[in-house]
């Protein structure tokens, strides 16, 4: 077998059915069913009206019975031979019944409905699976990859680790792996749900699926397309429709044991009148055989999976990847969320807040010096400079005889004196007062920033001065104090931030998101703790998290949720739920989702239940029959279908912030 084969194949499993069953479902088969069956039993009331022959309306009966319940049969003939009483045992009891006493007309309208049920359900399920084909179709089938010094166009299941492909604009990536020649923008939405498209450039990584938007790239292929991300997303979201839900669980647990006693209770009618009530046979018979086709429980077992599929697959389409219906299920019952705060709440680097100058120089002609320095450093806090001179329009000065000292700073050269710009003690250490600026370095600890130094050394004849100060803080995520509010409005209780950075830092980033609390000065192992006393008092407790360190923590949580994950296996594998992307707006979407999920299982219940008590109502008055029974049945099941398939659509500042040191 092929690998890009393999990997088109890797849904074929998807909900749960085998690929034959689905293969049926989705070809013509339910629709001639319903075609055959409703044109042989409407044939037959026009045979009837017009005065045809018994035999041939008979006949005709006979036909639609046959087409439109064969499905039916087929399966009740396999759950008999294992000795299981399912809904289409029940229904064949029902039509079966109704021949024998020779309510044909009955039967066969019974089999018509069963089959226009069959086709309708099959139809609107499959926009779930749709939903999980269409990520497979964004891998391409072929790639322009390099063969002997050329491009050439091959197969995508040719390509493989270390081969360079060649992207054109508008083209889709056949593979994950790292630009290495090149430079575009790249549409990454069939993967993470961002609709905004992602500069590239060499060294930086791609991923299969994605869409190249206006400049060409040589990437080199660091996995197989049977590896890729999206392979493995549409693996794992495949397995995760496979997993039931605790409510799917439930539901199946009481469709096991309603139906025997429907069955029985079926029977009781049909029998208990004619022995003590003098009622005739037949009429009875009749009635039992309604109360049982009105009694079938398909509508609320069928609608319990459409449902968990129909969720999980929204979910995947907007770059959330759930591990499990079961963790769908509990997000949409948590009462409380803890957040780490690097990486997740925050974007885990530095940015400029705040530009001093403490002689004649400017803001803008500090930050020129400070970027000039550490235009040559790869460190968080130079690149942090360097951006915001650049953003500001502020050119570098030039500079020469660069030398970086770890964790304390960096000097350079220009115009014959020397410059030193880190930390407070660094730049005394080279002998400059740093007195002017105890103040600065006061404050800005206090805000949770760490605060930079600039000044020029002590030379020939003249003492060292300080030039200015660059404070410097974690940015919190815009999307962050929405995310928090959304998640209140929600009916989440309590929203806490779990850290392991200090007090400054901690307070400043939980106070800008609008958490309740700020728990600061955490180990891996005691955030581990926290969610678990969270857990007591809140009992379902999601932790969203994006570092190694959170890990434990995690794995503590009801839900643990992997920030970030497109490209990172341990994410993908672990997590109960990962988000492609770092948006925290996706989070509320989850637990709205998992809300909806539930809500529209308990709307689907109590729909089924209110039209099968009308149903028996009517049926109990005499005034519906056997039809009626099975149209209220099927159409219930329709209903509550229609009603689980809109879940593929589904998707304030601090008060009284309460802060905790471990």
């Amino acid at each position: 077998m092929s690998e890009a084969r393999s990997v088109r194949e890797v849904s074929c499993a998807c909900g749960g059915e085998s690929c034959a069953k689905r293969a049926g479902e989705d070809g013509p088969e339910p629709r001639v069913f319903v075609a055959v069956s409703g044109a042989a039993f409407g044939l037959s009331l026009l045979g009837r009206a017009l005065g045809a022959p018994t035999a041939v309306i008979v006949m005709l009966q006979a036909v639609a019975a046959a087409a439109g319940g064969y499905n039916t049969l087929r399966r009740a003939a396999a759950a008999s031979r294992k000795l299981q009483v399912t809904m289409d045992v029940l229904m064949t009891i029902t039509v079966a019944g109704a021949i024998a006493i020779g309510e044909l007309t009955e039967g066969a309208a019974v089999c018509f409905l069963l089959s226009v049920s069959e086709a309708l359900q099959s139809r609107t399920t499959r926009g779930a699976r749709r939903a999980i084909r269409a990520l497979l179709d964004v891998a391409p089938r072929r790639a322009t990859v390099r063969r002997d010094g050329e491009w050439v166009s091959r197969p995508a299941d040719e390509v493989g680790p270390g081969d360079t492909l060649l992207v054109r604009p508008g083209e889709r990536i056949a593979a994950d792996g790292v630009v290495v020649n090149g430079r575009s923008s790249v549409d990454e939405s069939p993967v993470t749900g961002e609709s905004v498209p992602v500069e590239k450039r060499s060294g930086e990584p791609v991923f299969a699926g994605t869409i190249n938007c206006d400049g060409a790239m040589e990437v080199r292929v660091a996995k197989s397309p049977a590896d890729s991300t999206i392979a493995r997303i549409v693996q794992l979201v495949r397995e995760a429709q496979e997993q039931k839900a605790p409510v799917e669980t439930s539901v199946d647990r009481f469709a096991r044991y309603y139906t025997p006693t429907v069955i029985a209770l079926a029977a009781l009618v049909s029998v208990v009148p004619p022995l003590f009530a003098g009622r005739g046979f037949a009429e009875s018979f009749y009635r039992g055989l309604a109360f049982l086709a009105v009694s079938c429980p398909c509508a609320i077992v069928v609608s319990t999976p459409v449902s968990v599929m129909s969720a999980v697959a929204d979910a995947a389409r907007n770059g959330v990847l759930v591990k499990g219906a079961v963790h769908l299920e509990t997000l949409g019952r948590v009462r409380a969320i803890a957040f780490d705060k690097t990486g997740t709440l925050t974007y885990g680097r530095p940015v400029v807040t705040r530009v001093v100058s403490f002689g004649d120089r400017s803001e803008d002609g500090i930050l020129s010096y400070a970027a000039g320095i550490e235009s040559r450093s790869a460190h968080p806090i130079a690149t942090a400079i360097v951006a915001e001179a650049r953003k500001r329009g502020v050119g570098l000065k030039r500079t020469e005889d660069f030398r970086a000292m770890a964790g304390l700073g960096a000097s350079a050269s220009a115009g014959g004196k020397t410059y030193f710009l880190g930390s407070p003690g660094f730049v005394a250490e080279s002998g400059i007062d740093i007195e002017p600026a105890l103040g600065f370095i006061e404050e800005t600890r206090s805000e949770g920033c760490t605060a930079v130094l600039l000044g020029v050394a002590p030379g020939w004849g003249r003492a060292g001065e300080l030039l200015g100060g660059i404070a410097l803080a974690d940015e919190i995520r815009p999307e962050a104090p929405r995310a928090v509010s959304r998640l209140r409005s929600l009916g989440v209780e309590h929203v806490a931030m779990l850290t392991g950075d200090g007090c400054g830092p901690a307070i400043r980033a939980g106070e800008a998101a609008g958490v309740d609390e700020i728990i600061w000065g955490l180990r891996p192992d005691e955030k581990a703790a926290v969610v678990k006393q969270m857990e007591c008092r809140y009992r379902d407790v999601a932790m969203a998290g994006d570092g190694v360190n959170d890990a434990p923590a995690l794995a503590a949580a009801a839900v643990g949720i992997a920030m970030g994950a497109m490209g990172s296996d341990a994410a993908l594998e672990t997590a109960d739920v990962a988000l492609m992307s770092d948006d925290l707006s996706r989070i509320p979407y989850l637990v709205s989702l998992g809300r909806a999920m539930l809500s529209v299982v308990g709307w689907n219940v109590a729909l089924t239940v209110g039209i099968k008590v009308l149903a028996v109502a009517l049926i109990s008055a005499r005034l519906a029959g056997l039809w009626a029974a099975v149209a209220a049945d099927m159409g219930s099941s329709v209903l509550v279908t229609l009603n689980s398939m809109r879940l593929l659509g589904a998707g304030g500042g601090p008060n009284g912030v309460e802060v905790r040191r471990r």
